[in-house]
């Protein structure tokens, strides 16, 4: 019964121990393994609320429910490819009748009959085996269970713990599960997020309703002028693997060729306020403070803001097809509440192809090119998938996308180096440059205007680059060392920031660049861009505060992550 349990409330992390024979990773078998043992602390206490009640009922009941369990999540997976998520409850919150009826009409077929079946012959081969167990061999079996799953379960079912404790979008996302954990704590974790993001939704509602009908909150101050504001929002694009802030090799030689034609600007000490894309969007487009401790809901909604002064607002996300990753789970109710889709947009994008930004970008360009060229006044807001994980999915594989292998990595002798590694470099260095090209069409597309641009990823990721990781693992709590803990930070939130101006800009606004450049060196972090834009636009609203638009002489300067900040934020 602890076996037939176990597998039931956690068949993921088993099934992904096995694949570990093909080929290992460390950090997937460390969840699976977690998930186990937290299934297995579950399965335990079952098992002996059975045993202790001596009642063949309460045992099959258990039996049943975590049969069911399981049989629910595999065969949701496998006919909708749709796991334990907030995703789902949220679907399942929203289903009618109608539908509901039709759905289990898909749902009650030869996949779920399969499950079941292989569920049922599970039990059966339990039963079998429990009638013809030796006792003494089983009761010595169960003894030494039961201390390593009581002391296996204490530490590691503080994870479940951590996810029931979280009381923000933030908090909730850094304790996100993943897919490879134990159905219980995805679960838990589920429900906990769906109720959280719908008070937050219900805030937000709220404030994007009443600045909808607020008359003064913003004005064009130069109507009829034409200008194209263009907003880039790239991913997983860490600083110093770009060659504007120094990298050797031309993974940037668009940005880098617009920069030497003084046309780009890049800043040198802008940072990210969070490792997770939600937490860095939301606080892009709302006009709160993140370092103030302001909620996205405190701070008006930018794309609302240029809506109402006249503008027309382009949001194209290619991002927004990602609904059972927990970011966009969180970020989508901000950006596609029905508030916000009567207010603050134009046009939103449907298409998606996270594996190819700039197909992405040529198709919504062709979409929107016959109606936008009516406006004056547009505002284009871009959020792409960049170099996020996995970085050799996010660009095509043909030769002229592979430029880079590990045979071009020879000038990093760094012992934790292999020719796996250098490979895994030369993929982000690919969607790196793949990144720089999809950036060349967007701007291409605005040269002809007069347009300013203003390009930054939402946080960084580590490339191996001074120590054996890759992606967002977090700090240690070994990293004592501040010469490592400055590298953790300029590695995770240290983000290229870059603002570039067609040549019908410069030539209407001729000490434009002259004047952004004398600002390359403030400290800022990423949640200031609101207020810089509407500098920029020339947009008059008593959202705007001159002290966090880092182009504004009166601009108070924003450190932003730092050693003392690194605990909280982690």
């Amino acid at each position: 019964m602890l076996a037939a349990c176990t597998l039931f409330l956690a068949p993921v992390c088993f099934i992904g121990l096995l694949k570990q024979a093909a080929g290992f990773d460390a950090a997937i078998a460390l969840r699976d393994a977690a998930g186990l043992l937290r299934a297995l602390f579950c399965a335990y206490i079952l098992t002996a609320i059975a045993s202790a009640s001596g009642s063949v009922a309460i045992k099959w009941t258990i039996y049943t429910i975590t049969l069911v369990y399981c049989i629910l999540a595999a065969t949701a997976y496998y006919m909708f490819g749709m796991d334990i998520s907030p995703r789902m409850f949220t679907l399942l919150a929203e289903t009618g009748k109608a539908e509901t009826a039709s759905f289990f009409k898909s749902f009650i077929g030869l996949e779920m009959a399969a499950s079941a079946a292989a569920c049922i012959f599970g039990i059966i081969t339990f039963a079998v085996v429990e009638r013809h167990i030796r006792r003494p061999a089983g009761a010595f079996a169960t003894s030494a269970v039961s201390v390593l799953v009581i002391a296996g379960g204490i530490l590691f079912t503080e994870k479940t713990a951590t996810v029931m404790r979280a009381n923000d979008s933030r908090q909730i996302e850094a304790c996100f599960p993943g897919y490879h954990s134990d159905n219980p704590t995805k679960t838990f974790y589920s429900l906990h997020a769906v109720s959280l993001m719908s008070d937050e939704n219900a805030r937000w509602t709220k404030r994007l309703l009443a600045d909808a009908a607020d008359h003064a909150l913003a004005t064009d101050t130069i109507p009829g002028d034409t200008l194209d504001i263009v907003l880039i929002i790239g991913e997983s694009h860490i600083r110093n693997h770009s060659q504007l802030y120094g990298y050797p090799l031309s993974v940037t030689p668009f940005q880098t060729a617009e920069a030497r034609a003084g046309r780009l600007v890049a800043f040198d000490s802008v940072t990210a306020v969070s490792r997770y894309t939600s937490g860095v969007m939301r606080s892009a487009l709302s006009l709160a403070s993140h370092l103030d401790g302001e909620a996205p809901a405190d701070g008006a909604f930018l794309p609302l803001l240029f809506k109402k002064a006249g503008w027309e607002v382009y949001f194209l996300d290619n991002q927004h097809a990602g609904d059972d990753v927990i970011s966009s789970y969180t970020l989508n109710g901000f950006l596609y509440n029905d508030a916000a889709m009567r207010h603050a947009y134009t046009y939103t994008s449907t298409y998606s192809n996270p594996h190819d930004d700039l197909d992405f970008v040529r198709h919504e360009q062709a979409a929107t090119a016959q109606e936008s060229r009516q406006h004056a006044k547009r505002l284009w807001i871009y959020h792409l998938w960049g170099q996020h994980l996995d970085p050799a999915d996010r660009y095509p594989g043909t030769d002229s996308c592979r430029v880079f292998g590990k045979g071009h990595y020879g000038f990093r002798r760094e012992p934790w180096l292999s020719a796996a590694t250098r490979q895994k470099i030369a993929d982000y260095d690919n969607a790196t440059l793949h990144n720089d090209r999809t950036i060349k069409a967007i701007l291409t597309a605005h040269k002809n205007r007069p347009t300013i641009a203003i390009y930054f990823s939402d946080h960084g990721e580590e490339v191996y680059d001074f120590r054996n990781a890759y992606g967002r693992i977090g700090a240690h709590d070994s990293m004592s060392d501040r010469t490592a803990i400055k590298k953790y930070i300029d590695a995770l939130y240290g983000v290229p920031f870059e603002i570039w101006c067609s040549d019908a800009y410069i030539a209407r606004h001729p000490g434009a660049l002259e004047s952004i450049k004398r600002h390359i060196m403030r400290p800022a972090t990423t949640d200031l861009v609101g207020h810089t834009l509407l500098n920029l636009s020339g947009i008059s609203s008593p959202a705007y505060r001159p002290d966090l638009d880092m182009l504004n002489p009166a601009y108070r300067p924003r450190h932003g992550m730092t050693p003392s900040r690194l605990g909280q934020a982690e």
